[in-house]
């Protein structure tokens, strides 16, 4: 099945999938980080280890995905081979965002070091545009106004759900802060401590903030450079015989190889003592297994929705799941939310019909041109064009 040739009503289908996939990860991972009454922090599991673990999953996953398509495992043997290890620069291919969510994880650590939490998010946010900047320089993706638009009203709309969520936290944050801040300046001169304080804190959120500006476009290239490998289509694979989804399933193969890398080097850099001290699968209960295995689904999820569909509808998909996740949470724990949640959910929900409408248009307006390109009357342009270099004398 062609990417122009999955209906509209499967492209739905694919959406929503994806949002309700994303949507369960988020839910399922914030109450597997739940502190039980009685325990402490060092009961939970490392989420370095579940991460690689979810990577293996996708592996797996994609594998018997594959399996299904070629319905031999002996075929699957050769496929692997050559595709893999054969073709190996085919593969390195896929190292490429792999590293680069290498350096988005670095750059996001020293950015939460060095904002407050609100801050962050919001600006993280800023992915939503740099997305669709990314998307014209490597797809030649050219987006109208009222799409342009539509991504500024879904930015407006995720900052206002976010920061409802997170403004009563990073307020108390600050708040901690700067009691600790007042006992620190007993004893010494208020006033070059305060000068010295606000140039650490100015070049602080400046750093900060370019930092989390670099991660938008880490997320946006790797994203982008991903739907882009999945879109190509080898000659030389079509030769082999190879249907779209088993292509789509190597190229997710070959890209969780590296991802599994990066994530045992997380691992043994984030959490190597504890995990030589406690084991690789500590804190791991029913709920942890069932945050792997959405993981996975996920990816699953979100290949398909860059072969079909694209960056940007992934990006709405995870908007969208936001405010779901949140009004689970209300139903789960029971915590409230205030105008701006409301105001930022119907504006996320605005956005992606406004955004969708626009691609109609921009879809219909181009079949129209392609028929009147196709369908031209006798004496037009379907008549060659002749030059008084190619006119000949009679």
């Amino acid at each position: 099945m062609g990417t122009e040739e999955m209906s509209k009503p499967w492209k739905m289908v694919l959406f929503c999938s994806l949002t309700i996939v994303t949507t369960a990860n988020i839910v399922c991972m914030n109450l597997s980080r739940t502190v039980q009454p009685g325990t402490d922090k060092s009961s939970l599991y490392y989420s370095s280890t579940s991460v690689f673990c979810a990577e293996l999953t996708k592996i797996a996953l994609s594998t018997s995905l594959l399996m299904f398509e070629l319905r031999s495992f002996s075929r699957l043997k050769d496929v692997l081979r050559n595709e893999i290890l054969m073709q190996w620069r085919e593969t390195i291919k896929l190292s490429v965002p792999a590293i680069v969510y290498v350096i988005q994880n670095n750059l996001s650590f020293f950015a939460l070091g060095n904002l407050d939490p609100a801050t962050y998010q919001v600006t993280y946010q800023l992915k939503l545009l740099t997305t669709a900047l990314v998307m014209r320089v490597l797809l030649g993706k050219i987006l109208s106004n009222k799409q342009w638009g539509a991504l500024f009203v879904l930015l407006i709309g995720v900052c206002l759900v976010e920061v409802e969520k997170i403004v009563p936290v990073a307020s108390d944050v600050s708040a901690h802060a700067h009691a600790t801040g007042l006992k620190a300046q007993r004893g010494e001169d208020r006033e070059s401590s305060r000068a010295l304080e606000s140039a650490n804190a100015s070049f602080a959120i400046i750093s900060g903030i370019m930092a989390t500006i670099g991660m938008t476009f880490c997320s946006a290239f790797a994203g982008v450079y991903f739907e882009k490998m999945v879109r190509s289509q080898p000659n030389k694979n079509r030769s082999n015989g190879l249907s779209e989804l088993s292509l789509l399933w190597i190229k997710n193969i070959q890209l969780y190889i590296f991802s599994c890398v990066s994530a045992l080097g997380a691992c043994w850099l984030n959490d190597g003592a504890n995990i030589a001290q406690n084991g690789f699968f500590h804190g791991y209960n029913t709920l942890t297994v069932v945050v792997v295995l959405i993981g996975s689904a996920g990816g699953t999820a979100t290949a398909l929705m860059l072969k079909y569909l694209d960056n940007i509808y992934k990006n709405f998909a995870s908007s969208m799941s936001l405010v779901l996740a949140s009004i689970c949470s209300f139903l789960l724990t029971g915590q409230l939310y205030g105008p701006k949640f409301f105001l930022g959910s119907f504006l996320v929900c605005f956005s992606l019909f406004i955004y969708q409408s626009a691609s109609t248009t921009a879809a219909a307006k181009s079949r129209t041109t392609s028929d009147q390109a196709q369908i031209s009357p006798k004496g037009s342009t379907s008549l060659p064009i002749y030059t008084p270099n190619n006119i000949t004398k009679a």
